[in-house]
């Protein structure tokens, strides 16, 4: 029912675009766009892939297991085809999961490397977003618009705040302590605590993730310069097409809201209302969104072809080097402070 659901609402939100705006215009429009700056822009995208698996390998390696820069890069490319194939972007994610921790990695181990893969690319995405804030701010024309970017910049900064407070060590055990006696041997329960408190590797590890940090600031750097490329390929003028690229941030995390498929509705319309607000015309607005859509679409194309040749094999991660990280609170479930250390 629930995948019924935002079936209907993708469909209802890329309907009402089709029929506001001259959704045939856009078309037309994106067949203007050089060939070479379409390839410039897949091009990042893999970039981008790259990126991110960089990313992930790395916050593997925080759980005490390793997972080779080639493996993840293939794992990365194969969740955005299941990004592209269900609901946002948990099905990427549960894929994810699912294969590391095929890979002889706890379930414990690989959800947590996972959602906070996801939770520390958010937050740096957050960070631009609030950087490029006053320059997007001076250009929008509308003042609702620039009360609903500074609600949600002010929004996301809460929620990594919250999410900090929750991994201030102790509170994981507290959680767990709270739980009523039956629940304590759920590993339902448990991995629910654990993914709660995920903030705690943040605070835990702050010097190693000062490089993941820096991988996830690539990755949203790239959606920026993609956007740019295709609207500089639409002759939008340079300064208006800088300053629409400085609101990506803010369009991609609504896109992750999970309400529609791939983000698809949720981009488009984010993209006609931000742009439009820094004066581009909705068509062009449009075109660039659908565009961007269609690039990342080709993109898990090629993990999910990559995912059909798969060996779908279990070394993918294996145990890491003696000198590596191993937090605690990933070993085992926690049972006392000492063990868990919150």
């Amino acid at each position: 029912m629930n995948t019924i659901i935002k079936l209907a609402f993708t469909a209802a939100v890329l309907l009402t675009i089709a029929y506001k705006f001259d959704f045939g215009a856009a078309l037309q429009l994106l067949a203007t766009v050089p060939v070479g700056a379409l390839f410039v822009c897949l091009l990042l995208l893999l970039l981008q892939a790259w990126l991110a698996a960089a990313r992930l390998a790395r916050i593997v390696s925080l759980f005490g297991h390793r997972l080779g820069l080639a493996a993840s890069y293939r794992l990365t490319l194969q969740g955005m085809f299941f990004n592209q194939a269900f609901i946002s972007f948990l099905g990427g994610d549960a894929f994810r999961i699912w294969r590391i921790h095929r890979s002889r990695v706890s379930l414990a181990d690989a959800a947590s490397a996972v959602v906070l893969d996801r939770v520390v690319g958010f937050a740096v995405n957050h960070a631009a977003l609030v950087a490029m804030l006053p320059w997007v701010l001076g250009g929008i024309n509308n003042n609702a618009i620039a009360l609903g970017l500074v609600a949600l910049a002010v929004g996301g900064l809460a929620g990594i705040v919250l999410l900090l407070l929750l991994g201030v060590p102790g509170t994981r055990l507290a959680l767990v302590n709270r739980l009523p006696a039956p629940w304590r041997t759920s590993r339902a329960a448990l991995l629910s605590i654990e993914m709660a408190t995920i903030g705690r590797h943040v605070l835990e590890a702050r010097r190693r993730l000062s490089a993941i940090a820096a991988l996830s600031a690539l990755v949203a750097l790239v959606n920026c310069l993609v956007f740019f490329a295709i609207l500089r390929g639409l002759d939008v003028a340079f300064p208006l097409a800088l300053a629409c690229a400085l609101l990506v941030p803010g369009i991609m995390e609504i896109a992750l809201l999970p309400l529609s498929i791939a983000g698809w509705g949720l981009r488009e319309g984010a993209a006609l209302v931000g742009f439009a607000a820094l004066g581009l015309g909705s068509e062009i607005a449009l075109a660039a969104s659908v565009a961007f859509g269609a690039l990342g679409l080709a993109v898990g194309l090629l993990g999910g072809i990559a995912w059909l040749f798969d060996d779908h094999g279990r070394a993918a991660a294996s145990p890491a080097t003696a000198g590596a990280m191993q937090p605690a609170a990933s070993r085992a479930w926690p049972r006392s402070e000492s063990r868990s250390r919150g």
